[in-house]
């Protein structure tokens, strides 16, 4: 199985299940509670049972909120290797896919350089 980031209309990122779900909700775990609220409608299809999320509606600040969270997250996740139970082959695997996501993330209009 796969899990989806729908990043625009065109631009789709797709990935395992593991890393996808490591992604989308160590960066929701990152948001405060006002930035979960109007990151909700992003997540809801993850609420309703599906495998994706839904980036393409986002305006350009909140393109960047999602953006600064999930770079966080992913310095966290990597800082906090050693307390993971995570073998290192799936370890350096979800790493990786989270690179080649916020690499994609960047290449994006809304990204703010």
């Amino acid at each position: 199985m796969s899990g989806t980031i729908h990043i625009t209309e065109k631009d789709i990122w797709t990935s395992g299940s593991v890393a996808f779900w490591i992604i989308v909700e160590f960066t929701w775990q990152r948001l405060n509670s006002s930035e979960q609220e109007i990151l909700e409608e992003a997540y809801s299809p993850l609420r309703q049972g599906f495998e994706f999320i839904v980036l393409d509606e986002l305006d350009k600040d909140t393109f960047g909120v999602f953006f600064r969270n999930c770079s966080s997250a992913f310095e966290g996740f990597k800082e906090n290797r050693s307390t993971t139970d995570f073998p290192d082959e799936l370890f350096d695997g979800v790493v990786n896919c989270w690179e080649e996501f916020l690499s994609t993330l960047k290449k994006d209009d809304r990204f703010d350089h």
